[in-house]
């Protein structure tokens, strides 16, 4: 079924309050699912690397550029398809692509076959994002869809802690078995029980998704460069890089904070490599970490640039931002040159604070500037900036620095004190530009 747009008004009807956070908690649970999908191999990285005898630079590959390859270039067709199309059924399908294709790699026999279930689970899950906040946004009128969009973002950590959580227990049930052996598909390895018990659970998830009904889109602009509300993607592409300061600006600080993000794909190893601690132990301590950290981190974004909002800095959104940004940056160069675990782990838990802030606003700070026949577009281009640079760029740079440069995998800590400390110069540098940006932005939109 096809859906066209509707230019916002304000005698729109919203869908009732109770429904609309209902679809949010769905689109929630299905994000959730997407990081314990996407992270859960993280933990496996030494029992993989073991059995299928394989190098960390590999290992960087799966859990970087493998997974990014799709759900960055996928983005862009998913995001004008969603700008025209049923975006609840988009997102239904995505979930049962990475759900399966998770549940695949604990059939995988070898490198190569592991390599094309993450390519897949990359597919699946780039279908999620541009959808979601779409759908939000038409869910939501302005003054309430802050708190919407941060709600949704909170699925990052709260994703993150649980496949820690789940997955270090599962990790430790299997390895406690002499034997493992499935109906229909024989013995398999622990790290394979893994995949298959937190990849098929989520098809209930799909099914959910299918039975939401579409919004009527709002936000809309009637002008030159908005003529259709078919916009495609030549046209919206023209749009932003007309704007690159507002629009470029926030992709820099988030492809930043992703790198940086990803680059923790790392920490299970750097704290057995380290500090001795099996992974049992730090999943219990990071999922912990995460799901009580991150929540509230995310919460006080939102509630930050609600404040600033209300004071008259329109700007609230950038602002937390790139405070999130500059929290980041620090105390992710610090952590791994902490002189104990326990150190170590209390500093890191700093970086989740600055990344959750900055990850609930960067969204809302896009919609609120992007007009509604680009909107998934824009998110879609957004997610596929930063996903691509950082799943690729965080991951693999740890992995080649500790191969390559430092020749040792004792050295891991050095690696992920690097990669933060340069990538943090080169986004911290220019952040001052974003905000004046926006503004005019803004000052654009409200005058369409």
């Amino acid at each position: 079924m096809r859906y066209t747009a509707a230019v916002s008004n304000p005698e729109h009807e919203y869908p009732s309050s109770g429904y609309a956070w209902y679809v949010v908690v769905l689109l929630t649970l299905a994000y959730i699912l997407s990081y314990l999908d996407r992270w859960i191999m993280s933990l496996l990285v030494e029992l993989i690397k073991a059995d299928l005898d394989l190098s960390d630079t590999q290992m960087g590959l799966l859990l970087g550029f493998a997974f990014a390859l799709f759900y960055a270039t996928m983005g862009i067709p998913i995001g004008w398809l969603a700008d025209r199309f049923s975006r609840r059924t988009i997102v239904g399908i995505g979930i049962t692509v990475w759900c399966a294709a998770t549940a695949a790699a604990g059939l995988a026999k070898n490198y190569s076959q592991l390599f094309v279930t993450r390519v897949l689970v990359g597919a699946g899950e780039a279908t999620l994002s541009p959808c979601a906040i779409s759908l939000i946004t038409d869910y939501f009128p302005p003054g309430s869809r802050s708190r919407a969009i941060a709600f949704y973002t909170g699925a990052v950590s709260i994703g993150s802690g649980i496949a820690y959580l789940v997955g270090g227990q599962i990790i430790q049930w299997a390895e406690a078995q002499s034997s493992l052996v499935f109906p229909l598909i024989g013995e398999i390895r622990p790290w394979q029980v893994v995949f298959l018990v937190v990849g098929l659970p989520g098809l209930l998830i799909a099914a959910l998704m299918f039975t939401v009904r579409e919004p009527q889109r709002t936000g809309t602009e009637a002008n030159a460069e908005m003529a259709s509300e078919n916009v495609g993607f030549p046209t919206a592409l023209r749009y932003l890089l007309k704007r690159w300061r507002s629009f470029g600006g926030i992709f820099l600080c988030m492809s930043a904070i992703t790198v940086m993000a990803y680059s923790h794909a790392w920490l299970p190893a750097y704290f057995s490599r380290t500090w001795g601690w099996d992974i049992p132990t730090f999943s219990v301590y990071n999922g912990l970490g995460l799901l009580i950290t991150g929540p509230l981190s995310v919460n006080f974004g939102g509630w930050l640039s609600d404040r600033l909002i209300a004071r008259g800095h329109s700007d609230g959104p950038v602002r937390v931002v790139i405070i999130g940004l500059a929290i980041m940056v620090v105390f992710s160069v610090a952590f791994p040159l902490m002189p104990s675990a326990e150190t170590s782990f209390a500093v890191y838990l700093a970086t989740i604070v600055g990344a959750a802030m900055a990850t609930a606003t960067a969204p809302t700070a896009l919609v609120n500037i992007a007009p509604g026949q680009i909107r998934s577009q824009t998110i879609a281009l957004f997610y596929l900036v930063i996903s691509l640079i950082g799943a690729i760029v965080g991951p693999s740079s740890v992995a080649l620095l500790t191969d390559a440069v430092f020749g040792d995998e004792s050295a891991i800590r050095y690696s992920m004190a690097v990669v933060p400390a340069v990538v943090g110069v080169l986004a911290l540098l220019p952040a001052a530009i974003v905000r004046p940006a926006y503004q005019a932005q803004l000052a654009e939109r409200s005058a369409a």
